[in-house]
């Protein structure tokens, strides 16, 4: 759902939805052990028709299960009446990721099926606050502009987190995507704390139940790639200490 960054990257607009919401995109709507795509009953493109997998038959094989990455409220909506599991990627707003739940569930009840709701998160736990604050920081920028990518913030937001979000769209630097810089500078410590779970053992516990208590299926939590004994030090917090306490409720 987010073929958007190759064409951002160009640069070009954002990719047209309206094919995939008024069903003419080639592939098949699921239902049951059909095959899964974005139109219904037409056939794929510029390919045959009736394209298709033909050795499968030949295999008693359940359907592959579907994972969507969604952000938006058409392509959550979308993933929620195709997929079997809807993953948001809306960061750890506790706000925002209720309504992408609404969201995905009422679609799904109105396409008379049941789906799968998770979401991706920022977890970083550390003793020092400001420590997990500025390790958080450059994977929160990253999740936050997924939300604000066409300068129009998307989904509920108070004043000042919209505020931050469009301050954070102006500034983004794709040069530097994902790393410690000018975007990373936009965010209050106020935000960090709303948009990832930063602080001690007990705050991340906290925090996580409030997700388990929204009824996802599962949780994501993303930790940076940078290797530093400040990062390792919040994966192992992370591991032997809040999981195992999170399970334990």
């Amino acid at each position: 759902m987010h073929a958007d960054l190759g064409v951002r990257a160009l640069p070009r607009g954002p990719a047209d939805l309206s094919p995939w919401r008024d069903g003419r995109h080639g592939g098949r709507q699921c239902h049951g052990r059909e095959r899964q795509g974005g139109g219904h009953d037409l056939a794929i493109g510029a390919g045959p028709a009736g394209s298709s997998l033909r050795w499968l038959a030949d295999y008693d094989l359940p359907k592959v299960p579907v994972e969507s990455f969604a952000t938006g409220p058409k392509a959550i909506a979308s993933s929620a009446r195709t997929a079997e599991t809807v993953i948001l990627g809306l960061a750890a707003e506790i706000n925002r990721v209720a309504w992408g739940v609404d969201l995905a569930r009422t679609a799904a009840q109105e396409a008379g099926r049941e789906v799968g709701v998770g979401c991706v998160v920022v977890a970083m736990p550390q003793e020092d606050i400001r420590v997990a604050r500025d390790l958080a920081r450059p994977t929160i920028a990253t999740m936050a502009r997924f939300s604000v990518m066409n300068k129009k913030v998307i989904g509920p937001a108070t004043s000042d987190q919209a505020e931050t979000m469009l301050k954070l769209a102006e500034v983004y630097d794709m040069n530097k995507h994902g790393d410690a810089a000018a975007q990373t500078q936009v965010l209050s410590d106020e935000f960090v704390d709303q948009f990832g779970i930063v602080g001690s053992v007990d705050t991340c516990v906290d925090r996580i139940k409030e997700f388990v208590d929204l009824g996802l299926e599962r949780m994501t939590l993303w930790m940076p790639h940078t290797r530093t004994p400040e990062m390792a030090h919040s994966y192992d917090l992370l591991v032997n200490e809040v999981l195992p306490r999170v399970r334990a409720r």
